[in-house]
């Protein structure tokens, strides 16, 4: 499907961090981009790759610096394969849980054909593209009882000047758990944990982060859950919905302010 893309206001010339959280329905993928770097989380769908791949080159995106994959279900590597394929890839890094089923298998044929070998994110990693810095938080545990597909999923935190965002993947709540427990920074922008499901562990999230805005990646055929959305609200979040258009951040290091 045609990825809609809001127009720049005249202000993001002088905002040099845009982040661009794409509606593809109830998938993931977001690009961060500065004058001198790209990054790409997260890829969608099989089905949408293809309309990803050309949205960024329509964009002047030709080269991606990272793409970094949050964990292996179909609706965040399934477009994988049309990004190598038409862009160039610098670094692949990726969660190191890796659950032998028929997504993961489909990811690992794919990253092969393309000759690439991904780096497994295992412990904490930091890195720093033209002013943005970059953590990368994987799993600590090695096996999770309960949907260890989604625990799996690698956390990022971004920082551009004073501005902080968190990308949770599809973390569930023995993940976001033990994320907490660590003492985790606060952050201005959060995405939501698995498309908006409802979880117990939102309000401590929520509580813990204090975020200001927070995006859900859903569709209208599977729409976040009314509970979470309530729970933002009642946390003062300014909400968007990737389910009614492509959703873009602006930041000078100082404010944000979204597009939509």
């Amino acid at each position: 499907m045609p990825i809609d893309l809001p127009a720049s206001p005249p202000e993001a010339g002088t905002r040099p961090f845009r982040l661009i959280c794409f509606n593809l329905g109830k998938e993931d993928a977001f690009l961060i981009t500065t004058p001198h770097s790209a990054v790409l989380i997260d890829t969608g769908s099989h089905e949408n790759g293809k309309e990803l791949a050309k949205t960024l080159l329509e964009l002047g995106v030709e080269r991606l610096n990272c793409l970094l994959l949050t964990h292996f279900d179909a609706d965040h590597v399934g477009g994988v394969h049309q990004i190598l394929k038409r862009l160039t890839v610098e670094q692949v890094l990726e969660s190191p849980l890796c659950s032998h089923n028929k997504d993961s298998q489909q990811h690992r044929l794919v990253l092969k054909k393309h000759g690439v070998s991904p780096d497994k994110v295992r412990s904490a990693e930091q890195m720093q593209l033209d002013g943005v810095h970059y953590t990368l938080l994987p799993p600590r545990k090695k096996h999770y009882a309960q949907d260890e597909r989604n625990n799996a999923s690698l956390l990022i935190h971004v920082r551009h000047g004073g501005n902080t965002f968190l990308f949770t993947g599809d973390a569930r709540e023995a993940r976001i758990t033990e994320y907490l427990d660590g003492g985790p920074e606060r952050c201005d922008w959060l995405k939501i944990p698995h498309h908006g499901h409802y979880q117990r562990t939102l309000p401590r999230l929520l509580h813990t982060l204090t975020p200001r805005y927070a995006v859900i990646t859903s569709s209208d055929e599977r729409p976040e859950d009314l509970r979470t959305v309530d729970a933002l609200r009642q946390a003062g979040c300014k909400i968007a919905l990737t389910r009614l258009g492509t959703v873009v951040y602006y930041s000078d290091g100082e404010e944000i302010f979204a597009v939509q």
